[in-house]
């Protein structure tokens, strides 16, 4: 809300109005006046119905009764009700103060005033509404479950070529779980695992027991002069910034025996 205009934010005096016409209540017995209801309880099925099943006993006839959830089946929530015609998905994508899709899932026997009306509500709050069908994550996370499919697939060949073998869709070393979207972690066997972890050891191995040639210890020793002349410079430093006021005399030396060897 407190966004600059240009970024699209409201006046500053908006807010506080805005929040004036919230009113808190508890109790689903207080929706008896409303209009739309909007349920955004935990993404379980048995939750859903629970509190479809109240809403029907206390909103009043003809109140549109929304659910936000991302995946359930719209439908089997509607058989919770006397009024499946009445009942809707409004999907806000979170945050949903940022973000402007609206999914607005259609059931098989929404009507089409409970459909306009959540559809204009929608475009009335600055949302951008989309209606789609029942399906499993709707638009937006139906796209995403493929995108992370795809991702993993990918993560799942890299590992199975490390290891020296062919990663094959639906195959033994790839075993996808489809109704979840996402994979097992059993992509490479525990032998394939142990031999790459034992040939890894070998190398390592021979690599310490080999000799050093004349100019790897040439190196070595430049690396440790430049390691040692680090260390120096960082403890110099950190002397300096302990005690100022020494540091300074050696600094005003330092500059003299430049300015000497220069003439």
């Amino acid at each position: 809300m407190r966004r600059p205009r240009a970024r699209g934010g409201i006046p500053a005096d908006a807010p506080a109005k805005r929040m004036g016409l919230i009113n808190g209540v508890v109790g689903l017995e207080n929706v008896k006046d409303a209009d739309l209801v909007i349920e955004a309880v935990f993404e379980t099925m048995a939750v859903k119905k629970e509190v479809f099943g109240a809403l029907d006993k206390f909103a009043k006839p003809g109140a549109v009764l929304a659910s936000n959830t991302s995946y359930l089946n719209i439908d089997e929530i509607a058989k919770e009700t006397k009024r499946p015609q009445d009942v809707l998905g409004m999907h806000f994508f979170s945050p949903a103060n940022v973000m402007k899709l609206c999914e607005i899932v259609r059931a098989a026997k929404t009507a089409p005033d409970a459909l306009t009306t959540a559809v204009s509500i929608a475009r009335k709050i600055a949302k951008v509404p989309a209606v789609v069908g029942v399906c499993d994550g709707f638009v937006g996370n139906r796209m995403l479950a493929q995108r992370g499919k795809q991702s993993e697939k990918l993560l799942v060949r890299r590992r199975a070529a490390a290891a020296g073998r062919r990663c094959r869709d639906q195959s033994s070393a790839c075993r996808w779980d489809r109704s979840r979207w996402a994979i097992s972690p059993a992509s490479i066997s525990a032998g394939a695992r142990a031999r790459t972890a034992a040939s890894s050891r070998d190398r390592r191995r021979a690599v310490r027991s080999r000799p050093l040639r004349p100019e790897d210890r040439q190196g070595l020793l430049q690396v440790r002069r430049r390691l040692a002349r680090g260390a120096a410079r960082s403890r110099s430093r950190e002397a300096d910034r302990r005690d100022p006021a020494a540091a300074r005399p050696q600094a005003a030396a330092w500059s003299a025996t430049r300015k000497s060897s220069s003439a």
